[in-house]
């Protein structure tokens, strides 16, 4: 193979970090390598919890948060070609918890509701059990 076929060949090792960047044209070249603008890359910070590297930090928006009418290049997944994910994508992906999302029902509002439905069963309950039914029925007539 060529040497030029073989550099047009994306790997999975095109999309690892590199080193992080220690001066300023290192900072731009890592931002045009993730599709950035110089002043919108932003790194984790340096404490040996987060060991991207080169990898942007992105703000923590959920994807159920996303405009769904917006026309995406992966509906799906809501997002554009070559656009950096998250590097905690598997927190805030569509099909997990929401981030930031106001709730259907409310954090009170629930529980209340479930205990009002339980104390009402509840009292019903007690209320039939004091007046017992029963189907009326005859003892067994047997024929001799």
């Amino acid at each position: 193979m060529s040497s030029e076929l073989v550099r047009k060949v994306m790997t999975t090792w095109d999309y690892m970090p590199g080193p992080r960047p220690k001066n300023e044209e290192e900072h731009k070249r890592a931002a045009e390598k993730y599709g950035l603008h110089p002043a919108e890359y932003k790194l984790y910070p340096d404490d040996g919890m987060w060991p991207v590297g080169d990898y942007p930090r992105l703000p923590y928006e959920p994807v159920s948060l996303r405009d769904p009418n917006y026309p995406w290049d992966c509906p799906d997944d809501k997002r554009n070609f070559e656009e950096p994910i998250h590097a905690e994508i598997n927190l805030i992906n569509e099909d997990r918890t929401d981030y930031g999302e106001k709730p259907y029902i409310g954090y009170l509002q629930g529980p209340l509701t479930f205990w009002g439905f339980v104390a009402v069963y509840s009292l019903l309950f007690w209320i039939a059990d004091q007046y017992p039914n029963f189907r009326p029925v005859v003892s067994i007539y047997f024929y001799y």
